[in-house]
């Protein structure tokens, strides 16, 4: 059993509410919009029992007028009594309900049991006894905490509020539940934070600046508590402090060390960096207190491992084995290696305290070493082919075969998922979501923890952050529900959401969600965690032909909805309905025809020979840029014959001297973007749910996989030459590689994407693409057709020679 143990352990199934008080008459809490009850927390209540106490008092005050008593202790009045308690602050407990106690034992769930004329409201740790709060509320009035803010909260007046539902008692089914708050700064959100504590999560990370600001507040919510932050090598060997003296300790990449940062990682093998490194975390601990159970020390957010000669040598691993760089699981390997020397130290001097890392990119492989015990991993199934299906689906087999063998590697392991990414559109995303976290429950994984933006008014890429709680309210407090407890029936948790945030407009409301679940479902086009709402909102709604439906029910909803709370949230989804109507009335799926040619083209003048007959887009736009044209513009020419798909770059550069690119001419396991084009084509059935992706800069440096199998290969070819005012290449892609036949599926998708990049790879950055669409995202790439011959003849050129020149 790991140290979280401390704060919950795990469970293997969820306890169902045990209603034990039919035919006894419900107790009072409010009559007439007077109180009827007062909340007893004893003399001694932890923090967190208090704020479990002011929100009991503030939602039945809310909801019938009534303003409850908080006291140490009972009065001698008949009221009713609401007793919170742990054994540390109310021992009586343990005699009147040592059963439930052992029962709840290391979870932070709770009981609710009558005795006459008192409620008590109990748990093993604080925590608990606040999510009882929550359900005890929830269970005695039609209140529903439908998304942050004070508007989020729906609920009926009733000044005669009585509690009928007091003798059950729930456990959770995953003992850490949360979510981290992405694309604001400090990764904190006030109002965002209190939703998940009243849906009852109980983790939400913490960056280290803010730790001293927050804490306080965490601790009276009863949260988990980490240190460190996210992505942070470089917080813990900073270049400023480190890299002019000894930059031996940071990553070799084209040849020269590296800062650490966006693009680089550390030389994990180099045992002087491994002492300095341990000496800094040794430091940073001395900050850290002693309620605090994860330290992170977690990969930063890139591929880019060190190819120092040492990084490249086979490992000698500490049971003899000696593993080839060749190998799948080399680099992960590697960066293990290096944790685990530097958690062996930190056991000794802080042995309560766990390690938290990623499983992700290059460590998410399984590693060939044991890991020490008092780490923790982040398991990230990031990317999946297909986000429709569960990962133990067919077409996300690589990853449900990850998590089996991260099971055998370790117990201590962290499902961290990307379920909050794409939900400015309202995909049903907790369908699959309630089959994984089944399978994972199955598995022995105990925690669960996904990113999302907050519930903020923040624009952030041209879309305010609460653009994905107007879309996906819904969906959030499904997967809540489902991190309780994933063996709920989903179906009534969706029809309680319904029943409670829309009422009146409930039934127009179930209709509208409903098109679009069976439309998302029923569209073969692979889903990804980076989809575009907009191209969303095309296929799964226009293309489907459900747009008018939607519009009408939407509107519909809105004139039936009564209830404050209800309108605001009808009324937020159809905003939305109304932006991507707006956008698609300008902006559809591009499409092109490519010409069929019995000559290949030869060379880079693309006004001459065949080339003057190919298929032209004259422009990319601004990624993601709501059809803003790029600054820096790419005109890509295409033609096409019986074997192979021939694409032309025109990449225009006021300043081609000053181009990026990696040095070398190889096809390597990572691509390291500078100046550089990308083409992805998908759709066909030889790419299993994913797509193909190839990528080449101005010195003809290439790339290919399969989704993100890098170690798919293709015969494909690049020649590249830089002019004046502009890169050109021509690419020649078999057809037969991407499952494309000109007699039977010549429609495909297809994206054309460029990064403009001078200098630096992380500075004076342009991302332009085919309709402005995202990359390794198929619900937005483009539909070309390849032509056929004029005639059955046979070719009179060989055109499997590479002709490019």
């Amino acid at each position: 059993m790991t140290k979280l143990v401390k704060i919950a352990a795990a469970v293997t199934c969820a306890g169902l509410p045990i209603i034990t008080n039919a035919g006894l008459p419900a107790l009072p809490l409010a009559e007439k919009g007077k109180p009827e009850a007062e909340i007893v927390i004893g003399e001694k209540a932890p923090v967190t029992v208090q704020f479990a106490a002011g929100e009991l008092r503030k939602f039945i005050r809310m909801i019938s007028g009534a303003e409850l008593a908080i006291v140490p202790s009972p009065s001698t009045t008949g009221n009713t009594k609401i007793v919170l308690a742990t054994p540390g602050s109310n021992p009586k407990i343990r005699a009147l309900f040592g059963d439930d106690l052992k029962y709840l034992e290391g979870a932070d769930g709770f009981a609710v049991r009558r005795r006459n004329n008192s409620i008590y409201i109990i748990a093993n740790i604080p925590r608990g006894v606040l999510n009882g709060c929550y359900s005890f509320l929830e269970k005695n009035s039609d209140l529903i905490f439908a998304r942050p803010g004070p508007d989020g909260t729906v609920y009926s007046r009733n000044q005669d509020l009585s509690a009928a539902y007091a003798d059950y008692r729930e456990k959770p089914v995953f003992k850490l539940r949360g979510w981290h708050l992405t694309c604001v700064s400090g990764h904190t959100h006030q109002a965002t934070e209190l939703w998940l504590t009243r849906t009852l999560c109980n983790y939400i990370p913490l960056e280290p600046q803010l730790f001293g600001k927050l804490s306080p507040r965490r601790r009276e919510q009863g949260f988990i508590l980490d240190f460190g932050g996210g992505h942070n090598l470089k917080r813990f060997l900073p270049n400023k402090k480190y890299f002019k003296s000894h930059p031996e300790y940071y990553g070799m990449i084209n040849g020269q060390r590296q800062p650490i940062g966006r693009d680089t990682q550390l030389c994990f093998t180099n045992p002087e960096m491994v002492k300095t490194f341990t000496r800094e975390i040794l430091h940073w601990l001395k900050m850290v207190p002693d309620d605090v159970r994860l330290f992170n020390i977690k990969i930063e957010d890139n591929w880019n491992c060190c190819e120092c000669p040492d990084c490249q040598k086979p490992l000698r691993l500490p049971d003899g084995r000696i593993l080839s760089p060749k190998s799948k699981a080399f680099r992960s390997t590697q960066f293990f290696m290096f944790l685990n020397a530097v958690a062996r130290i930190l056991e000794k001097k802080r042995p309560e305290l766990m390690i938290c890392t990623l499983a992700y990119l290059f460590s998410a492989i399984p590693p060939e070493v044991a890991i020490n015990p008092n780490i923790y991993i982040q398991f990230c199934p990031f990317v999946r082919n297909d986000e429709k299906y569960p990962v133990q689906s067919r077409v996300n087999r690589e990853w449900e075969q990850r998590i089996r063998a991260w099971t055998k590697v370790t117990p201590n392991i962290i499902w961290r998922e990307y379920y909050g990414c794409a939900a400015s559109f309202p995909r049903p995303i907790a369908v699959p979501t309630a089959k994984d976290l089944q399978f994972i429950n199955g598995l022995g994984v105990s925690c669960v923890l996904s990113e999302t933006p907050p519930d903020s008014p923040k624009v952030f890429r041209k879309e305010k952050l609460s653009d994905y709680w107007d879309a996906s309210a819904m969906q959030y407090w499904l997967l809540n529900k489902l991190f309780w407890n994933p063996f709920a029936d989903l179906d009534s948790l969706r029809e309680e959401y319904l029943t409670r945030a829309y009422r009146k407009a409930a039934p127009q409301m179930r209709q509208y969600y409903a098109l679009i679940r069976k439309s998302w479902f029923a569209e073969k086009t692979p889903a990804k965690y980076n989809d575009s709402p907009y191209k969303m909102a095309e296929l799964h709604i226009k293309k489907a032909g459900i747009a008018g439906k939607c519009e009408k029910l939407l509107t519909q909803a809105l004139q039936n909805a009564v209830n404050p709370g209800s309108r605001k949230l009808v009324k937020a989804q159809l905003v939305r309905f109304n932006a991507w109507k707006k956008y698609l009335a300008k902006h559809s799926t591009p499409t092109i025809d490519i010409p069929f040619t019995d000559t290949p083209p030869a060379g880079f003048d693309f006004s001459a020979g065949q080339w003057r007959h190919a298929a032209v887009i004259d422009g990319l736009q601004i990624m993601n840029g709501q059809g803003k044209p790029a600054k820096y513009q790419t005109v890509v020419k295409l033609l096409c014959d019986r074997n192979n798909l021939y694409a032309g770059f025109e990449c225009s550069d006021p300043e081609p001297g000053a181009l990026h690119a990696r040095t070398g001419n190889s096809a390597g396991e990572r691509w390291t973007p500078g100046d550089h084009c990308e083409i992805f084509i998908g759709g066909s059935p030889q790419a299993g749910g994913s797509y193909f992706h190839f990528a080449f800069d101005f010195k003809g440096n290439r790339y290919d996989a399969r989704g993100f199998d890098r170690k798919w290969n293709a015969s494909w070819q690049v020649k590249t030459r830089t002019t004046g005012n502009s890169w050109q290449a021509v690419a020649v892609i078999p057809l037969k590689a991407v499952g494309l036949d000109l007699s039977r599926n010549n429609s495909f998708r297809i994206l054309f994407y460029r990064m403009y990049s001078h200098n630096s790879p992380s500075k004076n950055r342009e991302h332009s693409s085919w309709g402005g669409a995202p990359v390794h995202s198929p619900a937005g790439f483009g539909i070309a057709t390849l032509s056929l011959p004029n005639d059955n003849s046979t070719n009179r050129e060989n055109n499997n020679k590479e002709t490019v020149k």
